[in-house]
């Protein structure tokens, strides 16, 4: 019997997907990560016996903080927007997975991300999802090879409404009901600013920056600059009655620069830390897309791509607005992920 090891977490997802696994003939193990002091071994039991498999504990706290809260606080002191799950999901949540898969000698992998997995010119691909709502390859770019071989999601083929209802119908009412975290895991229904105050030492040694135009005359007063995002327009006040918007962020000065909302718009974005499953691919098609968020605003039109230097540099037939240093940068063919990587810096023609 072919064995796989699913993350379970107790919401509707990765429960699903151990049972959908379990039907299909799998023999399923789950494990539950504790990524914080609000977690228990107790989850654990109960999941073994809510599912019908064994379920054990992963305590992995000490790493999740010295990796991913780490990342998240000193993205934001960077002057950047960190996006904490892109970085989560390659070196923590499959990187265990996989971990403890080969530790007890089983051969899948599984979670309840909603992609799926293609297999093209003998490499694998993050593949869209059915439901373009809940699709998350946005923050599944990082995924290498030695994972996707063996990795198996089989929510990919369904849309979250078709889900819970077949949960409902399963008498799995108790995951249906539970409630979906819709923000950062770790923040614990804290906004990301109250987070970083209670977590940055000094804090109050932030508040009083200055916000300044581009030739430099000071318009205003912010109260820290890793509490403000490009192309936020609230949240501060300026000397000025035009409606301005934030456009860089200066970290070393604690300095937030203003301009207009045609500032905000770029065609040529540099990329850092950027891999691909295939970089023949990723180079050379003609029809590559590029989203700069997993929700809201995206560039439109196709993209030419180029390696200079350090950086993969990306020329957009259409401006992407609001860029923001340190988000992630992903990269389409057709439905397919064909790489990924970190905003460094951008620019205009």
């Amino acid at each position: 019997m072919k064995t796989v090891l699913a993350a379970v977490s107790g919401g509707i997802d990765s429960a699903a997907t151990a049972l959908f696994l379990k039907k299909e003939g799998y023999n399923v193990s789950g494990i539950n990560y504790l990524l914080s002091e609000m977690d228990s071994v107790d989850t654990s039991f109960q999941l073994s016996g809510q599912l019908g498999i064994p379920v054990f504990s992963a305590d992995i706290r000490n790493v999740f903080q010295k990796t991913i809260i780490s990342y998240f606080i000193g993205g934001y002191l960077a002057g950047e927007t960190p996006a904490p799950c892109s970085l989560c999901n390659p070196v923590i949540k499959w990187k265990y997975l996989q971990k403890y898969a080969d530790k007890h000698g089983i051969e899948y992998i599984a979670t309840g991300h909603y992609i799926n997995i293609a297999k093209t010119n003998n490499k694998y691909f993050v593949q869209k999802a059915k439901d373009p709502v809940k699709d998350q390859s946005y923050y599944l770019w990082g995924l290498g090879q030695e994972i996707l071989s063996r990795a198996l999601t089989p929510l990919g083929n369904y849309t979250k409404t078709e889900i819970k209802t077949i949960m409902s119908e399963k008498g799995y009412e108790n995951f249906s009901r539970k409630k979906e975290s819709m923000s950062v895991c770790f923040l614990g229904g804290k906004n990301y600013t109250e987070f970083l105050k209670e977590n940055i030492p000094d804090v109050a040694n932030l508040q009083n920056g200055i916000i300044t135009d581009k030739s430099g005359n000071t318009i205003g007063k912010h109260s820290g600059y890793p509490f403000y995002t490009v192309g936020q327009k609230r949240g501060f006040n300026l000397t000025v009655e035009e409606e301005l918007f934030i456009i860089r962020i200066d970290a070393e000065n604690n300095r937030l620069i203003c301009g207009k909302k045609e500032e905000l718009l770029s065609n040529i974005l540099y990329i850092r830390d950027f891999i691909s499953p295939d970089i023949e691919m990723l180079l050379n098609s003609t029809n590559i897309s590029v989203k700069i968020r997993g929700l809201g605003i995206n560039p439109e039109g196709f993209c030419r791509l180029s390696i200079e230097g350090n950086f993969l540099k990306v020329i957009l037939s259409d401006q992407a607005y609001a860029p923001a240093k340190g988000q992630p940068v992903v990269f389409y063919k057709d439905d397919l992920v064909v790489g990924g990587g970190i905003l460094d810096h951008y620019e205009n023609l």
